[in-house]
């Protein structure tokens, strides 16, 4: 993705060439120096806008893999949810058969 600060550095740089060209063939020596300045402001905000531009896209990155991270936790907890509700199924069944063999044991005690 193209910045702001990238174009406007390229800009720069274009105008810092040319007023230094313009500069050397006119003998303006301080037409030179702004054309120098201008370059090398233009080299800084281009560095700057590609910073920026790395920077967003490492952010759109480490987004997407906590998004997906997150996707993978949630569908591990599912998981435990599901298998913890057919053990606590399995749990109560159980339960049931020792109740019914408690109840027809005392059932027969008491015959």
């Amino acid at each position: 993705m193209v910045d702001k600060e990238q174009v406007e550095g390229v800009v720069n740089q274009v105008q810092g060439d040319v007023k230094q060209t313009a500069g050397d063939v006119l003998g303006d020596r301080k037409l030179e120096a702004e054309g120098k300045f201008d370059e090398i402001k233009g080299e800084a905000q281009e560095h700057l806008g590609n910073a920026q531009a790395r920077a967003e896209d490492a952010a759109d990155d480490a987004k997407a893999k906590a998004d997906d991270l997150a996707a993978d936790a949630q569908g591990k907890a599912d998981d435990v949810k599901e298998k913890a509700e057919g053990l606590a199924d399995d749990l109560r069944e159980g339960l049931e058969d020792v109740k019914d063999k408690v109840s027809g044991f005392f059932k027969k005690l008491t015959d």
